[in-house]
């Protein structure tokens, strides 16, 4: 499989799930440069801790290590996010939702979150240029989302 999502004539949930799919693996393997050659500089990203524009890569990066963080103090050992609804606005915007699923083994780790992303056709394919994310059960993901410290690991429940 390839990284790079397919062109226009696609249907817009194939390019917005892999997209997910690519992401999902530079997360769970910490893997920054895989991660942020997919988003957009600036880039918007809210959340309930507020909206955040990430201005560069050292902001992206600050979020990355954040979640990342977020996943190794929870065990997680499992993403699956999963593209709901995808369509394009104009030849060169996708808008889009996807669910998000974190298991430690077989556990579900919280409950299941959504997330709007709008994504953008560049030179170098398509990217997320925002994303919004209703979490409400996880301050500490909220927070690496808005930027912000994520609270030091804890043992797994």
């Amino acid at each position: 499989m390839t990284d790079t999502p397919p062109d226009s004539r696609c249907d817009p949930r194939d390019i917005h799930q892999l997209l997910l799919d690519v992401t999902g693996r530079a997360l769970m393997a910490g893997d920054f440069d895989a991660f942020a050659r997919h988003f957009t500089l600036p880039q918007q990203i809210d959340s309930f801790e507020g909206l955040l524009l990430v201005k560069d890569s050292d902001q992206l990066r600050v979020v990355f290590d954040g979640v990342c963080a977020h996943y190794r103090s929870h065990g997680v050992t499992e993403m699956v996010r999963t593209s709901t609804e995808a369509a394009y606005q104009g030849a060169d915007k996708i808008t889009c939702t996807h669910e998000s699923r974190l298991y430690r083994g077989e556990t579900l780790i919280h409950a299941p979150y959504s997330a709007f992303s709008v994504l953008v056709r560049t030179g170098d394919g398509w990217k997320v240029s925002f994303s919004q994310y209703a979490i409400t059960d996880a301050p500490d993901l909220n927070a690496a989302l808005a930027g912000h410290p994520v609270p030091a690991p804890t043992k797994h429940e």
